[in-house]
């Protein structure tokens, strides 16, 4: 069987957006938002050493480059301390790239990224920290109560181009 070039091309996107998974974005996103705005961000958790994954934001969305020799499964990704977005996992030389409307905070507001006449709402991305619990499903269906447990690691965040 001969594939066409324009199969070929999709072929090959698909096996290379395969190694990065999200969340499966639920039909019905108020749900997702009201269940992840009841995560607590876990200020009380220590700081590990900051990790070589750079997060370069453009526009309405973030791309997350893990330089590490780790891959990451079922961790939280925190935006400056409020808003949040699990991620199944984060492989090694891999880019995924997230949207920030996906992220929510513990009013179930989405991130602000403004828009073509209101960009003056869009929020800075300062900090990112990567959040894991060794002990707990970061997917299951209740957060850790102890925000103690875990650790929070700093990421690498670039400047806008």
């Amino acid at each position: 069987m001969r594939l066409t070039h324009l199969s070929q091309i999709v072929l090959i996107s698909l096996l290379t957006v395969a190694g990065c998974r999200v969340p499966d974005t639920p039909v019905n996103a108020r749900a997702y938002a009201d269940h992840w705005s009841k995560v607590p961000y876990p200020d009380l958790a220590p700081h590990g050493p900051d990790l070589d994954i750079v997060i370069e934001r453009d526009g309405t969305s973030l791309a997350v480059t893990n330089r590490t020799v780790t891959h990451f499964r079922d961790v939280q990704l925190w935006i400056n301390q409020q808003y949040v977005q699990p991620v199944i996992e984060l492989p090694i030389g891999r880019t995924p790239v997230f949207d920030l409307t996906y992220f929510v905070n513990r009013h179930g507001e989405t991130f602000p990224v403004g828009g073509l006449l209101t960009p003056e709402l869009a929020e800075p991305v300062l900090l990112v920290e990567l959040y894991h619990a060794p002990d707990h499903d970061m997917l299951a269906a209740t957060a850790p109560t102890d925000r103690r447990s875990g650790t929070r690691h700093r990421l690498l965040v670039r400047s806008p181009k």
